[in-house]
């Protein structure tokens, strides 16, 4: 079966049934090269699979088998155990995992061609309590509260600061990322929002939400970047990249991306093209105080989101690496390239990225 499908087939065959795929011409290059794709699925096994799980998710794999594809599933029978489903009985659990592996070859699935991995198998070795353990002595008990904190805000809430001087309004997504609606007519764009549903949150719980101004149209994988020009206004710009080349400039690159509604994209006026992540402005209102040294105009901030910021020789991931800042650590922005910041290190220059930074 596989070998009478075209790349143009295959690429069809998903398409019938995936929400979206970023970076067509990447998959359809790699069916092209005829490489390993690897596809995955995961969940918690409990109860009884529904009709969309039993049916409709294995006829989705179906097809995703018929391209060649290799699928893995991974059965999150620990996080369940976790999560206290079923009672919190680990063997329930699994029974309930091995249950729905019936109820897909019970659908058609080919199970020989599907690698099915338990959570418990690969916790329960040495490596994973290794990595538990180094992961543990590098976390500060401070960082530990802050991530219990952001733990309690799920995507897509909408959120204040109280008592702050920020009073402005964002939304977080899953990823530990938040947004910020620059307009409040671009708020009234999403009337299913509502100020009735902004949650109130100190200071500090927001700024465990580090800003992003990375968008993208709902239906368009063009990825954009938004520069404030105003207090209340800005002006979108589209990244001219490939998602690879995104990817190795940013691991996360992906994970900052909010989807936009065409009211808002069509709000934005449009500017030249970014051919690199650097040219990304911070998603800052362009208010900031500033004060004066030497002559030069320079804004003040304090590192936020992490315990050892990279300071590195030039505003670049791959330059040399000359020392880490601490959290709410305070330093001074003399210039900006993207989202590098110049900044006086040990008496040299050096650059340090604003992902981490919140404006003072």
């Amino acid at each position: 079966m596989v070998k009478d499908l075209s790349v143009d087939e295959k690429i069809n065959l998903i398409k019938n049934f995936a929400q979206e795929i970023v970076e067509e011409d990447e998959l359809r290059t790699l069916f092209k090269k005829g490489g390993v794709i690897t596809a995955y699925d995961g969940f918690e096994p409990s109860g009884v699979a529904p009709i969309h799980f039993g049916l409709l998710r294995a006829t989705n794999l179906k097809n995703i088998l018929k391209t060649g594809i290799r699928f893995k599933l991974y059965l999150a029978d620990y996080f369940g155990f976790i999560n206290n489903k079923l009672g919190g009985d680990l063997e329930k659990i699994q029974l309930a995992g091995k249950y729905f592996i019936e109820v897909w070859k019970a659908c058609g699935v080919d199970m020989k061609k599907v690698e099915v991995v338990w959570a418990s198998d690969l916790m329960s070795g040495m490596k994973n309590w290794d990595r538990v353990l180094r992961v543990a002595k590098v976390t500060s008990v401070n960082r530990t509260r802050k991530s219990l904190t952001i733990a309690g805000r799920k995507e897509g809430d909408v959120i204040s600061a109280t008592g702050s001087d920020d009073p402005d309004v964002y939304i977080a997504n899953a990823w530990g990322y938040r947004r910020l609606f620059l307009n409040p007519v671009i708020f009234s764009f999403y009337g299913h929002l509502g100020f009735n549903k902004v949650k109130k949150v100190t200071s500090s719980t927001r700024d465990t939400l580090v800003a992003s101004g990375l968008f993208r149209k709902n239906g368009d994988a063009k990825v954009y970047g938004v520069e404030t020009t105003g207090e209340d206004t800005g002006k979108l710009h589209w990244i001219n990249m490939t998602g690879a080349q995104a990817v190795a400039e940013d691991a996360n690159f992906f994970k900052k991306v909010f989807i936009i509604n065409d009211n808002e994209f069509n709000w934005y006026p449009k500017g030249a093209d970014y051919t690199s992540l650097s040219q990304v402005p911070n998603y800052i209102r362009t208010n900031t105080p500033t004060s004066t040294v030497l002559g030069i105009a320079v804004k003040r901030y304090k590192v936020i989101g992490t315990d050892q910021l990279n300071v590195r020789e030039l505003p670049s991931t791959s330059s040399k690496l000359l020392g880490k800042l601490p959290e709410g650590q305070t330093i001074e922005s003399l210039s900006q390239q993207g989202l590098w910041h110049k900044i006086k290190y040990q008496n040299n220059d050096a650059w340090v990225h604003g992902s981490y930074l919140q404006a003072l």
